[in-house]
């Protein structure tokens, strides 16, 4: 879902309101506050990473969704650059997070399958946009539904902290 929602965000920021330039400079715009953010409250919440990553996951499908479903043009772009900015921050904090919930004899392994899920994410995502121009309906609302979906997954099955995350 990280790479999925990563990548369809910033291909679908070219067919928000305003300039194609002006949207693509604003979804670049998110990245290293972004992964500043990141950085800080995996350090810093009581939860830990989990609860980092279900934060992030939560409140960049909130924003997805209300861009999608929001007619002011102005207010839909600012929606879909917090989502890109959360959304961003939780591929950040799954990355990390993935990474540390294994042994390191098992870890190479899991992280190249990590990896290529991520890339069929990845492959998938300009099909997001473009079934969403298709149907009509707002490739926010796509994004936003399947990064909701994670953070449920992510809050209920994923373990807290230092419960069966790997000693480095």
């Amino acid at each position: 879902t990280a790479a999925l929602t990563y990548y369809g965000l910033t291909l679908s920021s070219g067919s928000l309101a305003g300039s194609l330039y002006v949207n693509a400079s604003l979804s670049a715009a998110m990245e290293l506050p972004a992964a500043l953010a990141a950085l800080v409250l995996m350090e810093r919440l009581k939860g830990g990473r989990r609860t980092a990553c279900f934060m992030f996951y939560f409140m960049g499908g909130v924003a997805c969704l209300l861009s999608g479903m929001t007619s002011h043009k102005g207010l839909s772009r600012g929606l879909n650059m917090l989502g890109k900015f959360n959304l961003t921050a939780a591929f950040d904090t799954i990355y990390i997070f993935s990474s540390e919930m294994f042994e390191t004899s098992i870890k190479n392994r899991v992280m190249g399958m990590c990896s290529a899920a991520g890339r069929i994410g990845s492959l998938i995502a300009p099909d997001m946009v473009v079934i969403g121009t298709v149907t009509h309906l707002d490739p926010g609302v796509i994004f936003g539904v399947a990064s909701l979906v994670t953070a449920l997954v992510i809050i209920t099955t994923l373990p807290g902290p230092r419960a069966g995350i790997a000693s480095l």
